[in-house]
């Protein structure tokens, strides 16, 4: 299985750098290691984000808050911690075909809240997995481009360069994606609502290839 610096390393040899990193926690030194130890967290949670990967979904009971809901709704619960995303919240049967509505919101303190009309609620959602043995080889390939796409400026500054690791990672995004759907019952619930490959380029990127969002 790959680690944080093979994945690290395999970002920097899309990019065609020969330079090659020993550690990034803390960094070795090196100006690929300070880069690297900036951007992988990020790309590796927004990785975990777009797709309801098998290895980083769990289910977890729902603590209901003592605070009043907002009047729409009946119950307010805890949000669940290390949760980055929601895939859906379901009633006490976990029934994953009968998903039911609710809101993410903060209370008065600031502490990210659920809301719901659901009793007994349980949460599906995505965690922030931090272990790659946990990783599949294609969310390993899909985040070294996307990580890729992230050190192609302070490294080479040409936004076509980045613009093309951010191509190949929206390609290797749909392999794991699809991959992962198939290993489940309900594929349904196993993709998130993210972009697609071929359509999404000209909102992300203007004719000069600068970043656009």
């Amino acid at each position: 299985m790959a680690s944080t610096i093979d994945i690290c390393n395999l970002a920097l040899a899309h990019l065609g750098d020969s330079a090659t990193v020993s550690a990034i926690s803390p960094p070795d030194g090196s100006a690929q290691a300070d880069h690297c130890k900036r951007f992988y967290p990020i790309a590796r949670d927004a990785l975990l984000e777009e797709v309801a990967w098998n290895f980083a979904t769990r289910r977890i009971v729902l603590a209901e808050t003592a605070n009043t809901p907002p009047d729409a709704w009946a119950y307010e619960y805890v949000y669940p911690g290390s949760c980055l995303r929601i895939q859906a919240i379901l009633d006490s049967s976990g029934d994953e075909n009968a998903p039911r509505d609710y809101m993410q919101g903060t209370d008065d303190t600031g502490a990210k809240v659920i809301w719901t009309n659901t009793e007994d609620a349980t949460a599906l959602f995505t965690f922030a997995v931090t272990d790659t043995t946990k990783f599949s080889t294609l969310f390993v390939t899909a985040l070294s481009y996307l990580l890729a796409s992230y050190l192609a400026g302070p490294i080479t500054r040409d936004p076509n360069i980045k613009k093309s690791m951010y191509q190949a990672y929206l390609a290797e995004l749909g392999k794991a994606g699809v991959s992962n759907a198939k290993a489940n019952k309900n594929p349904a619930t196993s993709v998130a609502p993210w972009i697609s490959a071929r359509g999404v380029l000209d909102s992300i990127y203007e004719a000069d290839g600068r970043i656009i969002r």
